[in-house]
């Protein structure tokens, strides 16, 4: 008795439902800053034109931030959870000045000082500071280590590459970038320390 032929179209139908029918990928809530890493890592001073930046990427790092801010204060004075929550407050609101504040007033002075007929938008350094992100979880990680001026260090790395991004994106020369960034910076810095000093009366 000779055997039913192989119908090869009948194989071929069952891959393509099987295909179709697939469970997909699961996501996950950590996917954007495992994505931004592995887009970080490879250059960490690179331009945002060069990668899929999204804003989901910076609040995940904003989050990341906080919490190993709370994690530190939990081992270096112990489980205090008001102070862990407040600390970690404060980490998510230095990422939305650095963000929506800093970005704002470093266009705003660009455009001030613009003597041609020309406007320069916010959305595109906002999504620089998206790329630059990592830097402020690295600036949280960099108070665990008890080297001398290793804050400042870094806090003036952000500075150059913030200037260096402004001149390119922009176009314009490297006194407004430096004007620009430096400005706002220090507008920034101000406000955090009235804010503080509000919060310490």
């Amino acid at each position: 008795m000779s055997k039913k032929p192989i119908s090869f179209k009948s194989h071929s139908r069952r891959r393509r439902l099987e295909k179709q029918y697939r469970p997909r990928k699961t996501v996950h809530e950590w996917d954007d800053l495992v994505d931004y890493w592995r887009l970080f890592i490879p250059n960490p001073a690179q331009l945002s034109d060069r990668g899929p930046w999204t804003e989901r990427m910076l609040w995940s790092n904003a989050i990341l931030a906080g919490l190993i801010s709370a994690l530190r204060i939990w081992l270096f004075a112990g489980f205090h959870l008001l102070v862990m929550l407040s600390v970690a407050i404060n980490t998510l609101f230095d990422m939305f000045l650095f963000y929506y504040a800093l970005t704002w007033i470093v266009v705003w002075i660009l455009n001030r000082t613009e003597t041609a007929h020309k406007r320069y938008e916010v959305d595109t350094l906002r999504k620089q500071a998206i790329a630059y992100s990592g830097w402020l979880v690295i600036l949280v990680v960099a108070a665990w280590i008890p080297v001398p001026f290793l804050s400042i260090g870094i806090g003036l790395i952000i500075a150059v590459l913030g200037i260096r991004a402004v001149h390119f994106l922009y176009g314009v020369n490297w006194l407004r970038s430096a004007a620009s960034v430096l400005s706002g910076s220090a507008t920034i810095w101000m406000l955090i320390m009235v804010l503080n000093r509000i919060a310490g009366l």
